[in-house]
């Protein structure tokens, strides 16, 4: 009797999750896909088709960072992520949208009379908004988050802060495409003490 060849074990779909905008490019994440010996990443720039745009060959593998997209500031990209064992592949993963936002950074944090805090930062002209976040510590624990609509307008007055202490500042962009919001990684931290 003939014996049947043995045919490899299809590795399991990987589970992405959202992807992130980095400082080096975006950030692409799954979680270890069964019988894997490694990933493709696919990448759909607008209303293109996807294509391959990296192979990870390690198993252990759980995320790849697309560099290529750097300087691509409000493109929007679709990823998808298979496994593979050998030859064979695995369905695709789900598709994750984003934005590519590039971070921004903070002019100047200022305290001005009446204990409130006034931050500036540079524009990005295809973000929808900023939000400013705040808080007493560089951990931003319990940090507080003020929202400002709109590329244009790139200074922020924030009220209800607390005097003798010294506030930590950063700034990111979002935009929303369809269902999904997108934000850039966080700018440089400034500091400033309430005095006034």
């Amino acid at each position: 009797t003939k014996c049947d060849a043995v045919k490899p074990a299809v590795p399991s779909k990987p589970a992405i999750s959202d992807p992130s905008n980095e400082s080096k490019g975006i950030k692409i994440s799954w979680k270890k896909a069964a019988n894997a010996d490694g990933y493709y990443v696919y990448r759909k720039t607008g209303k293109g088709k996807f294509q391959k745009v990296a192979a990870v060959k390690k198993a252990s593998a759980v995320s790849w960072m697309d560099t290529s997209v750097k300087s691509k500031n409000g493109t929007v990209y679709q990823y998808q992520v298979y496994a593979y064992k050998g030859s064979v592949k695995s369905k695709a993963s789900a598709a994750k949208t984003i934005i590519r936002l590039t971070a921004n950074k903070i002019s100047s944090v200022k305290n001005v009379k009446g204990k409130k805090l006034q931050v500036t930062w540079t524009k990005n002209a295809k973000s929808g908004g900023y939000e400013v976040q705040y808080a007493t510590g560089n951990k931003f624990k319990g940090a507080k988050v003020a929202k400002v609509s709109g590329a244009k307008k790139v200074s922020k007055t924030i009220t209800g802060i607390k005097k003798g202490k010294t506030y930590y500042v950063r700034v990111r962009c979002c935009k929303t495409s369809g269902k999904t919001k997108s934000y850039s990684c966080w700018s440089n931290v400034k500091t400033v003490k309430i005095s006034k």
